[in-house]
């Protein structure tokens, strides 16, 4: 199991939106089978310690970092929230660039201290995180190819969030919460 800090405010249990700027829904790819926090997926309400400032200091993402062209089947990372910590489980084999990408920014500390910007919970329902600016606007610039999965986006699943162009996942991420 690999640690990512990402002390965020986790308003509600677990998700992100897949929505552009202007608002339009969207389809991220599947890059992550099942995120559950570690206390179990719930509704009741969740005792969190107030999250941290957005950092002044935003992490930026070099072309020497790119990420490996192949990830392993599985990962198992344990994200560290203000929330409580969230096991998730990334399935490499259905989203290889996505779970690689996750991995390096995770593991390079890329998300510590940036804040969940999007909590959508009406027809979605999901919180959207991944940007370190906090305005839902930044990533890493990676721009990563599209790896759309046929897998439904039931509650606890995580993906990766995209403008309208198939191929600009980065950075921010969504993990559903209800169906």
């Amino acid at each position: 199991t690999r640690m990512i800090s990402f002390t965020a405010g986790l308003a509600a249990v677990l998700a992100l939106s897949a929505c552009t700027d202007d608002g339009q829904t969207n389809t991220g790819s599947s890059a992550s089978t099942s995120a559950q926090a570690d206390s179990a997926l719930s509704t009741a309400a969740i005792n969190c310690a107030p999250a941290p400032a957005i950092p002044t200091d935003v992490p930026t993402f070099r072309a020497t970092q790119a990420p490996p062209a192949t990830a392993p089947d599985l990962a198992t990372v344990r994200m560290v929230t203000n929330c409580g910590a969230i096991t998730i489980e990334l399935n490499g084999a259905a989203a290889p660039q996505s779970v690689a990408s996750f991995l390096l920014l995770g593991e390079g500390d890329f998300w510590t201290d940036s804040p969940c910007h999007r909590l959508v919970d009406g027809g979605i329902h999901v919180l959207q995180c991944g940007d370190p600016t906090g305005t839902g606007r930044g990533g890493s610039g990676q721009n990563l190819n599209a790896e759309f999965s046929k897998e439904p986006h039931v509650r606890g699943t995580l993906s990766m969030a995209r403008s309208n162009d198939p191929n600009s996942a980065d950075s921010q991420f969504f993990i559903v919460f209800a169906r």
